[in-house]
């Protein structure tokens, strides 16, 4: 009795197995991935940030579920503006709500050789929604790909200028003496904002983006190295802040804006200092933005060229 029900369960199993094979199941799979970390971007998309990237070949597509393996949807790769990050991919999904909580995993896709790789490692990301308040009008208007500050005479305008021993923000308003003449005036309201800066390391966007910069400079035919060298500083710096606004991820450490000491010039901010080559006026490029809450999204970023020591330093 024991022998028949032993060759019973071995017949079952052989053809399950067999049956598995005849549908794939058993056939070789894609490499399965590993996630580094998984954040959501300013505009309300994931990042996800794959560990062992090199598995994935040059055709293969980047599946990911956001409820832990039961539904999948392509990502896309997204390289930065030039091509400096391998490593993320963008996932959108219009079922997912701000303020749930999901589970994150991801895969290789099938193709006509290999099956689905297995499911990645799960990461939990808890939603939050898009800040509606637009950072780029606060400070200043879109010039081509940049963000560029405006200047005195614009109403209700914030502004980062050099005032001494610090860089501060102040919001102006406008407002009429007894005879007539507008005046402006940093404004009485309430407008202090929850902002954090980086300010960017000229050595570190150099080594970064001096290739990408080159491709726009005439190197061999530049008469005057030290105008080409502070041009390509000054451009790296520029890069590096429309790298960061649209990519929302790098390697740097943002600071909360202390609206009591502002942004103090320490040693670290003098790595910042960037000479003009028009003139002998220096500039630090400062990258800011509206910080994130418990429910809310940090904002797009902007960049501020502020030049130092500036006649309307107070």
């Amino acid at each position: 009795m024991k022998k028949r029900v032993f060759l019973i369960f071995s017949m079952i199993f052989l053809m399950v197995c067999a049956s598995m094979s005849l549908f794939g199941c058993l056939g070789p799979r894609q490499t399965k991935l590993s996630i580094k970390d998984v954040y959501q971007s300013s505009y309300g998309s994931i990042i996800l940030i794959i560990e062992n990237v090199e598995a994935i070949k040059q055709d293969d597509k980047v599946e990911v579920s956001h409820n832990g393996g039961i539904t999948w949807k392509s990502a896309t790769k997204d390289d930065g503006i030039y091509g400096e990050f391998n490593n993320l991919y963008r996932y959108s999904n219009d079922e997912l709500k701000a303020g749930k909580n999901y589970t994150f995993v991801a895969r290789i896709a099938e193709n006509e050789q290999l099956k689905a790789g297995k499911r990645s490692n799960a990461v939990k990301l808890k939603t939050k929604k898009v800040l509606d308040l637009d950072t780029v009008n606060l400070f200043g208007e879109t010039i081509g790909d940049l963000i560029l500050p405006n200047y005195h005479g614009y109403y209700d305008q914030y502004l980062l200028l050099d005032k001494g021993e610090s860089l501060r923000i102040d919001k102006y308003e406008y407002y009429y003496e007894e005879n007539g003449k507008m005046k402006e005036k940093i404004s009485e309201d309430d407008y202090k904002l929850d902002f954090e800066y980086y300010v960017v390391d000229k050595e570190y966007a150099l080594q970064k983006y001096r290739k990408h910069v080159e491709e726009f400079l005439d190197v061999e035919n530049n008469a005057n190295q030290q105008d080409y060298e502070i041009t390509l500083a000054e451009m790296a710096a520029l890069f590096m802040s429309v790298d960061m606004s649209i990519s929302d991820y790098a390697p740097v450490v943002w600071r909360d804006y202390d609206w009591e000491k502002g942004i103090e010039k320490d040693e670290e901010f003098n790595k910042a200092v960037f000479l003009n080559g028009q003139d002998p006026s220096e500039f630090a490029y400062v990258i800011m933005r509206i910080k994130a809450n418990v429910d809310t999204l940090a904002s797009n970023m902007i960049i501020l060229p502020v030049e130092l020591d500036a006649d309307y330093a107070q």
